[in-house]
């Protein structure tokens, strides 16, 4: 099966006829938007943030309700496919205490809005991304936040618009390819992962059982057949020796 992206990307260049009105905008939009430069605000846990000054600082000018970030780290956004679907990708510049480089991976199915951020410190570049789960008082969690290196409000725009093309066409390939939209999380997905697991080795237990009673079933006829087998040539032997006699 080919991935959306790119079964969209083959429509585009080589088939045009086949590609829809969606499907040349989004390509547009991820040619103008993949590689762009971002600076990424990793969230961190409230201890963290309480830490150092830096720390309280940064997490007191971007803080949104018990949501707190630590400072910031160079990364290039991207959209592309995954086994899931299309993903949100930010891979993480490397840096002298990185022993490699980090990937972030949103799922675009999981992302609910992608709003400005107008605070301080983002320089009019700022850009949140919302989840599309909300939570028990209706309010959409921040799946993540960052700047553009660009510092320039128009380019904001752009980006954003760019997303959001993505976003809506991806979402209505799903409802055409009677994609499940259900938004689950991840340790859903790993007990999911652990059951089927559990369901293989309990096969392959009751499979052992099995071939280790058809052993013993064997033997156990090949003994009684010998013991059966010992006592006819007793008996003939010794009808033999009667009739010498």
């Amino acid at each position: 099966m080919i991935p959306p992206l790119l079964l969209a990307k083959i429509k585009v260049k080589i088939c045009s006829c086949l590609a829809s009105e969606e499907d040349i905008a989004a390509m547009n939009a991820l040619q103008s938007l993949n590689g762009t430069l971002i600076e990424y605000y990793e969230i961190s846990s409230e201890n963290e943030s309480k830490g150092g000054g830096m720390g309280r600082l940064v997490s007191g000018l971007f803080s949104t309700n018990s949501t707190s970030f630590g400072p910031s780290k160079g990364a290039e956004l991207s959209i592309c496919d995954s086994i899931g679907g299309p993903i949100l990708k930010i891979d993480f510049e490397e840096s002298d205490n990185d022993t490699g480089s980090e990937t972030r991976k949103i799922p675009l199915k999981k992302i609910g809005g992608i709003s400005p951020n107008d605070s301080f410190m983002s320089s009019a570049s700022g850009i949140c991304i919302y989840s599309k789960k909300k939570n028990e008082n209706g309010e959409s969690g921040e799946l993540c936040r960052f700047n553009l290196k660009t510092l320039s409000g128009d380019d904001r725009d752009e980006v954003i618009a760019f997303m959001n093309t993505v976003k809506r066409w991806n979402e209505k390939r799903s409802i055409k390819a009677n994609e499940d939209e259900t938004d689950e999380d991840d340790d859903v997905q790993q007990k999911i992962g652990l059951g089927q697991t559990a369901l293989k080795m309990k096969h392959f237990a009751e499979r052992e059982i099995e071939l280790s009673k058809q052993k013993r079933d064997r033997e156990s006829r090949k003994a009684r057949y010998l013991k059966d087998s010992g006592g006819l040539k007793y008996t003939a032997i010794a009808m033999a020796n009667r009739s010498i006699s």
